[in-house]
């Protein structure tokens, strides 16, 4: 009860010239309460070697401080350049609105 696995599918839609860091933050009413930040991949897949319209599959397990109930906490998750930490921005490509250098999973 107290593990999360989160699966994701990156695609990008330019090709990248840096080493990416996913993160996958798991914050409750107190704040962060489980985080797994890892290398693209799992370091498998090197962030220069992505090119439009590929998709990178991962998935990340995390230990949480408490069990997750998706109607208190939030999944946050997002990549930043390994070099100098610098998030990078994220959008829905649905409504092609600006979400900052985040995603909010819905959980449900």
């Amino acid at each position: 009860p107290n593990t999360l696995q989160v699966d994701i599918y990156w695609e990008a839609d330019a090709t990248v010239e840096d080493d990416l860091v996913v993160f996958v933050h798991v914050i409750g009413a107190e704040g962060l309460i489980g985080q797994d930040d890892t290398q693209l991949a799992g370091g498998r897949w090197q962030g220069t070697w992505w090119q439009p319209d590929l998709y990178v599959r991962e998935s990340h397990t995390i230990t949480l401080n408490e069990s997750f109930d998706r109607n208190r906490h939030q999944i946050r998750l997002g990549l930043y350049r390994a070099g100098n930490s610098e998030r990078l921005p994220v959008y829905d490509p649905i409504n092609g609105e600006d979400l900052g250098t985040a995603w909010t999973v819905d959980s449900e």
